[in-house]
């Protein structure tokens, strides 16, 4: 009868192992708290078990006074408590073997000191501080080179006399403190003046004289103001003028010459066919600008290949009473000027198996039929459970269906399959492409993963169906079973 066993594996301790029954160990149920590393006599009927050492079994009692020799002792195996208070005396310890570990912090004193024993060498870095130097006690040779930094020195003692001359630099003089009553007179000279840095506000008014304008300042004729000006007579100021307009400022009468003013050319001052072609810039032509019924049949490129919806056919009678028609499926119908043509086949009549370079279904595609076959290299399915046996209910084996792979020969080969008798999968060889039913030739094992511990998983795997022969029950904490 199948039962679930436990699976014994390498590295199993002996306390997986169950004498019950077996006359091994009389009146034994099973061996247990006995270490891996043990030996099991099972030469005695009596079931004794000889040379065996419980792991954990000996304390003092079993031990004699001075079993515990050096060699019984693992290296390492002394710690600290195992060593009795005030045990390791003077000659227990060996020469040089009290290193600075060994020292708990604060317990060198004065009195462990030899004289003399702290040299420089002893004293660690920034250790000396200002209670340990006697008064007076630093020098000036004590004093390192640039050792004494604006930190150590108190404030206002750096007078006059403690600065070399051309000591203060630019870095050393804080922003914003040379104030005027700092500078000498006739000291700022023009290269002392940064570039832009004179605005308007500098300049006392009417400090500028026509021998201080450069020659070449072109000056914009929008800074001049010609208010009460006789340059041009009657004019208060140029405005609205253009930077590419010439003003003719050689003429007496204060007259203008060349100016064209931005937007100030209207209609008025174009003469008749002033704007030729060439005046014109592409695209500069909407619909707007056209006349209506000034486009002529000669204006029309013999190339303009105008579109058919540019046409209106309203009231001509190029096409009237026209229509296309599909009477039945496959066919079609060109009836014009209420003239119906002969009904033409398109060679997609239902009794038609036309033939496409490649097609695309975008709705739901049904195949009425006794075999589908398809001759491609590769096939490729978004639905990620291809459902199986779909309508097929009626056909026994009911439940039942596979895959079956082409091998051997020619239109049989190898099923993987679920058998629906014995609820599992199975695999059969030999099996024919129009096969309905298959007879399994083995079955795949599965494994019942389970939350339980110990044989609790197999009962687990038991009420969910995987009690068949072969399979596997892994438990929570690692055990293994199995059906058989």
């Amino acid at each position: 009868m199948a039962t679930w066993k436990k699976v014994i594996v390498s590295g199993s301790s002996v306390a997986e192992l169950s004498f019950a029954g077996t006359g091994i160990l009389s009146g034994s149920g099973a061996v247990t708290a006995v270490t891996d590393t043990a030996t099991i006599d099972l030469t005695l009927s009596a079931g004794s078990i000889s040379g065996v050492v419980i792991s954990g079994s000996i304390d003092q009692g079993q031990l004699a006074t001075g079993a515990v020799t050096t060699a019984k002792l693992a290296n390492d195996a002394v710690t600290s408590a195992k060593i009795a208070a005030g045990a390791v005396v003077t000659a227990a310890i060996g020469d040089s073997q009290v290193t600075t570990a060994k020292i708990a912090d604060s317990n060198v004193t004065t009195a462990k000191l030899a004289d003399a024993s702290v040299t420089d060498l002893k004293i660690a870095s920034s250790s000396i501080q200002t209670g340990h130097i006697v008064n007076s006690a630093v020098s000036t040779a004590k004093i390192a080179d640039s050792a004494i930094t604006s930190g150590k020195i108190a404030a206002g003692n750096v007078v006059a006399a403690s600065l070399a001359t051309d000591a203060v630099e630019t870095a050393k003089i804080k922003d914003a403190n040379v104030t005027t009553a700092k500078i000498a007179d006739a000291a700022i000279t023009d290269v002392k003046i940064a570039s832009s840095s004179i605005q308007s506000g500098h300049i006392v008014d009417g400090a500028i004289l026509n021998a201080d304008i450069n020659a070449n300042a072109a000056i914009a004729y929008t800074k001049i103001n010609f208010a009460g000006s006789t340059i041009l007579s009657g004019s208060g100021a140029i405005t609205a003028v253009t930077d590419s307009a010439t003003i003719d400022l050689t003429n007496t009468s204060g007259t203008l010459s060349a100016i064209i003013i931005s937007g100030s050319v209207d209609q008025g001052q174009l003469a008749t066919g002033a704007v030729t072609t060439a005046k014109i810039a592409d695209s500069a032509i909407t619909s707007g600008k056209i006349a209506a019924g000034n486009i002529v049949n000669a204006a029309v490129a013999s190339a303009a290949a105008i579109a058919y919806t540019k046409l209106d056919f309203g009231g001509s009678n190029f096409v009237s009473a026209s229509s296309l028609s599909s009477p039945s499926q496959g066919s079609a119908v060109l009836t014009v000027n209420g003239v119906a043509g002969s009904t033409i086949d398109l060679g997609l009549q239902t009794g038609d198996s036309p033939t496409f370079a490649g097609l695309t279904v975008t709705g739901d595609l049904t195949v009425n039929g006794t075999t589908t076959t398809l001759n491609t290299s590769n096939l490729v399915v978004e639905d990620r459970f291809v459902f199986l046996n779909a309508g097929s209910g009626s056909v026994a084996p009911i439940g039942e269906g596979g895959i079956i792979v082409e091998s051997g020969s020619a239109g049989s080969g190898t099923a993987f399959f679920f058998d629906s008798t014995d609820q599992r999968w199975g695999v059969a060889y030999g099996v024919a492409s129009t096969a309905t039913s298959v007879t399994a030739g083995a079955f795949m094992s599965t494994a019942y993963v389970s939350v339980a511990n110990g044989i609790a998983a197999s009962t687990a795997a038991t009420a969910a169906g995987f009690d068949d022969e072969g399979n596997i029950a892994i438990s929570a904490d690692g055990e293994i079973y199995i059906y058989s």
